[in-house]
Order: structure tokens, then C-alpha cells, then sequence
């Protein structure tokens, strides 16, 4: 279920039916400069989907699963692949979070960020691939 503090009808239709609250409550449409883990060798739509939309197995009960895992610096994103084995391949797009494309919450490690995108966010326009990982 959508919090009232957000606007239910941006969110995917999806997100009114779930259990926990999501986004969580903490969450911020803001603007941040990240990190995100790519597929190829270009930014592409496919890039920026949750594990929900993944369909991969994770806690369905925690807001997380349906947020776009992001890193907040090159740091945080090179322990995440030391971390991940299936990190370790992929390779990393630098841009914005922007905020009219959905909430984000940086963790209390200060080491990674969900963002939950809105229905219809295209935000793989705002990221382009960086050199030298």
C-alpha cells in the first residue's frame, strides 16, 4: 500500500495491493547524483527495474523489493561488487535521481539508495555509462 504522504496514482497499479507500505514512509522526492549498475554497454530501459519487476526472489515485504537499487558514490558501488558476485560483470551509469520520477531514501550506511519510480518515470535518459570503473 501507498502511504498518504504520496500521490497513489503515480505509482504502478501494482503498489496498491501490496502488503507493506511502499515507498517507505521516510522517502524523498529529491534530487541526488548516483550510480547504477547496467546489463551493456549503453543506459537502457531495461536497466532500471526493481527485483519485483525482475521477478526475482526477495523479501516481498519489504519496500525495497520494488525500488531501484542505486549507489550514492563510485565507492559504495565498488564494495557492492565486491559484495555481489553478479555485480562484478556489470558495469556502472552515473546521473540523477530526480524526484519527478519518484521518492528516493538513502540508507543509514550511507551506502546505498532505493528509489521508487513512478509509472511511466523514463529516468535512463538522466545516466550515461562512465569510463575507467
Amino acid at each position: 500500500m501507498v502511504p498518504d504522504k504520496f500521490i497513489k496514482d503515480k505509482f504502478p497499479a501494482y503498489y496498491n495491493s501490496l502488503t507493506c507500505e511502499c515507498p517507505h514512509i521516510d522517502a524523498l522526492e529529491q534530487d541526488v547524483a548516483a550510480l547504477r549498475f547496467c546489463e551493456g554497454d549503453s543506459v537502457t530501459p531495461d536497466d532500471f527495474r526493481s527485483y519485483y519487476q525482475l521477478g526475482k526472489d526477495s523479501d516481498a515485504n519489504k519496500p525495497g523489493h520494488y525500488s531501484v537499487s542505486m549507489a550514492p558514490t563510485i565507492e559504495a558501488a565498488h564494495k557492492l561488487q565486491k559484495k555481489f558476485p553478479p555485480f562484478i560483470d556489470k558495469k556502472l551509469a552515473k546521473g540523477q535521481i530526480k524526484g519527478h520520477y519518484g521518492p528516493s531514501l538513502l540508507n543509514k550506511r550511507k551506502d546505498h539508495i532505493d528509489w521508487w519510480l513512478y509509472e511511466n518515470s523514463e529516468p535512463w535518459h538522466d545516466f550515461t555509462m562512465i569510463d575507467g570503473q
